[in-house]
């Protein structure tokens, strides 16, 4: 009996060594992406260490894991900032300044090499929210702004995030079959087909179905590990895309790259 009993006192310290282990490295992500969200730049693995008193080892094993799981980027120096992935999951309040960080600069390239206003848009709830804009240095362009908001049943902005939505929202606006701003009806057959086609192609293209006299070239864009993030496009003038379409595509399509390298 007393022999009985010592192996289930035994069993019962082991069981609340791996359990006092597994709360322990809980605790640690906790710290290092609580580290990581209030950090104003990216952070080395030495950096961490310094913030944290988590030991290196156990930093380097533990943001390895979290990089795989997406929550974490990792850049050519090795040095380590939280995903937009992870800022989503609870809208983190400096999201917006993130995004800006991370995709100002491609986008401002984008906008000074096509001549055309690049915007990027977050999918919330059942509509679209630019959350970021460069304009050209022009005179006569499109004018957008954050906090814009964008339906999900008209225009090639819209319609990316559209394709790209959870199921539920997608069958929402099907049902919903909603009046486009240009005043035609936006059936569900052609909302579907049209999800279907941008889905495979990758794109979406329109013209003054969202805004009248304008035009708008959208892809979407993809963090490290293949999640949807957001909409990312060029706007212009109805009439200015049809000379230059190919190569307008690829320079998105490119900085649509650039920037799910930093997602």
């Amino acid at each position: 009996m007393m022999k009985l009993m010592g192996q289930a006192v035994l069993f019962m310290e082991v069981e609340r060594v791996d359990k006092d282990e597994r709360l322990d490295a809980a605790a640690k992500v906790v710290v290092l992406m609580e580290a990581l969200t209030r950090g104003k730049g990216r952070l080395t693995v030495r950096d961490l260490e310094a913030q944290t008193a988590v030991p290196r080892s156990s930093v380097g094993r533990l943001l390895l894991s979290l990089s795989s799981a997406g929550w974490v980027v990792r850049d050519a120096n090795d040095r380590f900032c939280p995903s937009l992935r992870f800022l989503l999951l609870g809208r983190s309040g400096n999201i917006s300044d993130v995004l800006a960080q991370r995709v100002a600069g491609p986008m401002r390239e984008l906008a000074l090499a096509t001549g055309k206003t690049a915007l990027l848009s977050l999918l919330d709830g059942d509509r679209g929210l630019c959350v970021h804009t460069e304009e050209p240095e022009m005179a006569v362009k499109f004018v957008a702004h954050p906090g814009m908001t964008v339906p999900l049943h008209a225009g090639a902005t819209g319609k990316i995030l559209l394709s790209w939505a959870p199921e539920s929202v997608r069958e929402k606006v099907f049902r919903a079959s909603p009046v486009r701003p240009d005043g035609r009806q936006a059936s569900e057959s052609a909302l579907r087909n049209d999800v279907q086609t941008i889905r495979r192609q990758g794109w979406a293209f329109s013209q003054e179905e969202w805004i009248a006299h304008a035009a708008d070239l959208s892809v979407p864009v993809f963090d490290q590990s293949g999640e949807f993030v957001a909409q990312l496009g060029l706007a212009g003038l109805a009439g200015t895309f049809s000379d230059r379409f190919d190569e307008l595509l690829q320079k998105l399509l490119a900085t649509s790259r650039v920037i799910s390298q930093n997602l």
